[in-house]
């Protein structure tokens, strides 16, 4: 029987564990690109919400490199299920997927809070659900992976707080 599990093991990339690495690449491997398309359909949909009231860079030029960001981490991940036996390679991976993560929802938090202070009460609840729905979706598709979910949920969570905090009771 193993010790307690810690939060700090949580968050490391167990790389001395080969076949742990290699069953969480195997489920990722399914989970990313429909991860991927989710995350998608919610930009644009929030995106299409918003145009003609934010600026265009705002509903257009954001949501296209979003969205071809997300076609092709989902092309490399399908393009990646066949070479998943290679251990530095799965870390390697593992690793990248962490710092995306974080980015990602630094990023797309960042992205739905700038188009919440255009819009009327609608449209503001539409980008709060965006970050609620979005975090939750990309935290169920990346479960085996607890590493990315913690980081999504911690970064989302932190910059949502944050905003309502600040900004009170409008």
């Amino acid at each position: 029987m193993q010790g307690k599990v810690t939060f700090r093991d949580l968050l490391t990339i167990h790389s001395d564990r080969p076949n742990l690495i290699h069953k969480q690449v195997s489920a990722l491997v399914r989970q990313i690109p429909i991860l991927y398309s989710i995350l998608s359909l919610n930009i644009v949909a929030l995106a299409i919400s918003y145009f003609g009231t934010a600026p265009l860079w705002l509903t257009v030029v954001c949501p296209g490199l979003a969205v071809t960001f997300a076609a092709v981490r989902s092309y490399s991940w399908i393009r990646f299920s066949i070479e998943t036996d290679d251990h530095a390679l799965n870390v390697k991976r593992l690793k990248s997927l962490t710092l995306l993560s974080c980015l990602l929802s630094l990023l797309l938090s960042s992205w739905a809070l700038a188009l919440y202070t255009y819009g009327n009460p609608f449209q503001q609840f539409h980008s709060a659900f965006f970050l609620t729905a979005t975090m939750i979706c990309c935290v169920m598709a990346v479960v085996q992976f607890p590493q990315a979910s913690l980081m999504c949920l911690g970064i989302v969570t932190a910059v949502f707080f944050g905003r309502f905090v600040v900004s009170g009771n409008e």
